[in-house]
């Protein structure tokens, strides 16, 4: 499962951008956390991602219902976690 694909298709869903403009969003987010861009995370850093680097994204870039635009992400998360975590190994 590519988690950016993934979350970036239903983030475009939610503001209304493009699924490569919600994936790159993502991408950077990522990269804003560790440095570099990872394909494979963890659930943990998945929701400081989402909470932190993420939303700090959104914000500059003024989406509107932005925390509930992060909590759709984190719902989904938490729904599908047994299949991130097994995604990530």
């Amino acid at each position: 499962m590519n988690l950016t694909n993934y979350f970036g298709d239903i983030l475009a869903k939610q503001i209304g951008k493009s699924e490569m403009a919600c994936r790159g969003l993502l991408r950077f987010a990522i990269q804003d956390k560790f440095g570099e861009f990872r394909n494979n995370i963890e659930y943990n850093d998945l929701i400081e991602i989402f909470n932190i680097q993420l939303k700090s994204r959104l914000e500059k870039i003024k989406v509107n219902e932005l925390d509930q635009t992060i909590q759709v992400l984190l719902g989904d998360l938490r729904k599908n976690q047994s299949l991130i975590t097994i995604a990530s190994i």
